[in-house]
């Protein structure tokens, strides 16, 4: 017999082609991405074996006969390995299944590999699937259409699959899938009954193709602007490697300055920095996978820990390095994060950017004098803590045990007693002890637990207005509470105080919610709409901490605040500075407040300005309820 290849022949070239542009853009390392590697070597073996024994079969008398008895074995063997390898893709796609689940895998190319098994141990001797016949030639065995069959039924079970797990799939995922299978179905069935043209080769290479454009484009998984792989590829690998609780190590890496280089040398040679660096980091070996985790931050990943310790030093070595870019000689400063068996200490992806986030924060705190952090430096036992104060603070919150207010009492100059206080929260876990506002603050609002938190204080603080009745019974004017800046900006929030404060009935007068000169400033129209909502609900506003940022003035006093609180910065500043300030305030309509007295030097350098109330532990430390009631009632 003698067959049309012509088809096939094309396919194979543009199987050719694609596989030489996937291969070489150096695959993104996902178990799924490996078995669609896996799909395209054995499509290209498929077909490549169907066109050479296409010739040896229409020559099968002038050639020896263990020729077409290996070449065609090998064929069918091939070929039956891709209806498996195309299920097991399918179900890596809709997240059904993990590599290391080896039962289940095996389960899947069962079929196939008994057809494979007595395709060569069994078919030499009986020729049930095909044999040499000194008069007809090549021949089919009573078995041939096996191959069509389980391939069939390997297709009926993907698509049955495909379509039961619909919604597991992206949609452009679900119509790639079933119309490739439609389509290989009816050319099964064509190839049976024209066994002349080679066609299922043809289906075969194309589908590959169409898969790698629509499903696998290796062009998703990268960064635009340095090639390297984004965020999101990150995310797939480091779940992969979670997962199977596989051995790795990992490098971030964080430039200091960009923002100095965008502005001095401009916008396109900030990017080719970034690029240039990508670049640098990526030759230093072909085992670590690296990734652009966001702006100016890459994340390097690698499972050898000769490659960890050697790119760790060759890395360390370009800390403070000059790059030559469009010759200029720019001077670029890095922080490197080093963590080594990182597996050992998370569990989920969110440990690892909670660990990278946490390395880098110290690294600002710091300053770039410590800009080379090693998982050697205790870091570990730092993300643990973090996670333990996370755990115990979502236990506080739902139970609302271990979290208790403190009042600082705030001093009236012109009245000589305590007029006010500012709520203060403290947490007491009972395995963890005492944890510091400064410590769980931060963790509350990194992990979207201060909302929460910040309603959990306003709430406790109008039960203790509610029982005490402080305005009547300790001569109190106010008491004043922190928002954070998730809720300030909430846009709910000023309907659920109210409705906190009518539960309990409250006049919102009596509190004053206080907001830091950062969070005043970070978008003034939206804040401005915001304040104003609340005051139309009766609440006032303090300033907190004027003096700590670098706020723009005009834009502070433009909003509708009552109060001004200090920071004491000023205090032990220009004295200058700050009686003009408390002397435009005075003009303003603004009460001021000094924070942070802790001197008798202080407190009698303030009675001689014109300030209206102190708050410091001079006068008197942040206490809890008790001690606070009995602090005002002896005063």
């Amino acid at each position: 017999m003698y067959y049309v290849i012509e088809y096939e022949l094309v396919a194979l070239i543009a199987l050719v082609i694609v596989s030489l542009k996937y291969f070489y853009s150096k695959f993104f390392p996902s178990h799924q991405n490996q078995v669609f590697g896996l799909i395209i070597l054995v499509t290209f073996l498929t077909l490549l074996l169907d066109l050479i024994t296409a010739y040896t079969i229409s020559h099968v008398f002038e050639l020896p006969y263990w020729v077409n008895q290996i070449l065609n074995t090998l064929y069918f063997g091939i070929q039956m390995l891709n209806p498996p390898l195309f299920l097991l893709y399918t179900f890596l796609l809709a997240g059904r299944i993990r590599i290391e689940n080896s039962i289940k895998i095996r389960l899947i190319f069962l079929p196939s590999f008994i057809v494979i098994f007595l395709l060569v141990f069994i078919n030499p001797l009986t020729g049930v699937y095909f044999y040499i016949d000194s008069i007809t030639g090549y021949t089919y065995g009573i078995l041939y259409y096996s191959f069509h069959l389980v391939a069939f039924s390997y297709l009926l079970i993907t698509l049955y699959y495909s379509i039961r797990l619909k919604n597991k799939l992206t949609n452009i995922q679900y119509k790639a899938i079933t119309l490739f299978i439609l389509a290989i179905i009816i050319v099964i069935i064509l190839q049976a009954n024209f066994p002349r043209y080679l066609i299922t080769g043809v289906i075969l290479s194309f589908g590959v193709i169409i898969m790698y454009f629509t499903l696998q484009n290796p062009q998703q998984m990268k960064d635009i602007l340095t090639g390297c792989f984004n965020y999101n590829a990150m995310l797939e690998y480091l779940n992969e490697l979670i997962k199977s609780k596989q051995s790795f190590h990992l490098i971030a890496i964080d430039i200091n300055d960009l923002n100095r280089i965008n502005r001095v040398f401009g916008l396109k040679n900030g990017n080719q920095v970034l690029l240039e660096i990508s670049n640098y980091i990526s030759s230093l070996s072909s085992d670590t996978w690296l990734f652009r985790m966001k702006g100016t931050r890459f994340i390097a990943i690698m499972k050898q820990e000769e490659t960890y310790y050697q790119l760790k030093s060759q890395l360390e070595s370009k800390i403070n390095s000059t790059w030559t870019i469009d010759s200029y000689d720019i001077v670029v400063s890095m922080s490197i994060c080093s963590m080594f068996n990182l597996n050992e200490y998370v569990e989920k992806i969110d440990d690892v950017v909670n660990f990278i986030e946490t390395s880098f924060i110290q690294s600002d705190i710091y300053g770039y004098k410590r800009n080379i952090i090693s998982s050697d430096n205790g870091l570990y036992n730092e993300l643990g803590r973090m996670i333990a104060v996370e755990s115990a603070l979502r236990i506080a919150l739902e139970t609302g045990n271990g979290l208790q207010l403190n009042f600082q009492p705030v001093y009236s100059l012109k009245k000589n007693r305590f007029i006010s206080a500012e709520t203060l929260l403290r947490f007491n876990d009972p395995f963890l002890g005492s944890i510091s506002p400064n410590e769980f603050v931060p963790i509350a609002e990194k992990n979207g637990l201060v909302l929460q938190m910040d309603l959990l204080v306003v709430e406790k603080v109008c039960e203790f207005i509610a029982e005490y009745n402080p305005k009547r019974t300790l001569g109190l004017d106010y008491i004043s509470v922190n928002l954070s800046a998730a809720e300030f900006l909430n846009v709910q929030m000023p309907e659920r105080m109210t409705e906190i404060l009518n539960r309990y009935n409250i006049d919102p007068d009596f509190l004053i919610f206080e907001i830091t000169e950062t969070v005043a400033t970070v978008n003034y129209d939206i804040v401005s709409s915001c304040m104003q909502e609340y005051r139309a609900r009766g609440f006032r506003f303090a300033l907190d901490d004027f003096g700590v940022g670098y706020a723009n003035l005009s834009q502070v006093v433009g909003l509708p605040f009552s109060m001004v609180k200090i920071d004491r910065g000023l205090l032990n500043g220009n004295l200058i500075v700050l009686e003009d300030l408390l002397h435009m305030f005075k003009r303003l309509e603004l009460i001021t407040v000094i924070e942070g007295v802790e001197t008798f030097e202080h407190s009698e350098l303030l009675r001689t300005m014109n300030i209206d109330f102190i708050q410091g532990f001079y006068y008197a430390y942040p206490m809890d309820i008790t001690n606070f009631i009995k602090f005002i009632q002896e005063q």
